[in-house]
């Protein structure tokens, strides 16, 4: 099994997967976890880079629609990024939390997603 096919078994059996740091984090139910844990640990290393483009791609891509970047503008900014995914991926979360922040303060509702 390729480690993207493991992160499409694992979505559907409802587990998220996300890096932090040097981790691979996991939230689901325990022995659903437990029984991709031994897949897991082998496919950490491109686990960890998938978990991470994903969510650069994310983040970027909410940032660009509240900042009204162009397809074009959006892309590179996603070159841009995943040339040192890990320093972006911190900037996009910083730069979203500081959005999100800034609309709850102004409507009083919370736009958190989990990012």
């Amino acid at each position: 099994m390729s480690s993207r096919e493991l992160l499409e078994r694992a979505r559907a059996a409802g587990v998220i997967l996300w890096r932090d740091g040097e981790r691979l984090r996991w939230r689901g139910q325990s022995e659903v976890v437990a029984a991709l844990l031994p897949d897991l640990a082998a496919h950490k290393a491109e686990l960890m880079r998938l978990a991470t483009d994903s969510e650069l791609k994310a983040l970027v891509c909410e940032v660009a629609f509240r900042h009204g970047f162009t397809d074009e503008q959006r892309q590179e900014a996603l070159q841009i990024a995943l040339g040192d995914a890990v320093a972006a991926i911190e900037c996009f979360r910083t730069l979203v939390k500081q959005r999100r922040l800034t609309a709850t303060i102004k409507t009083g509702k919370s736009y958190d997603n989990g990012y």
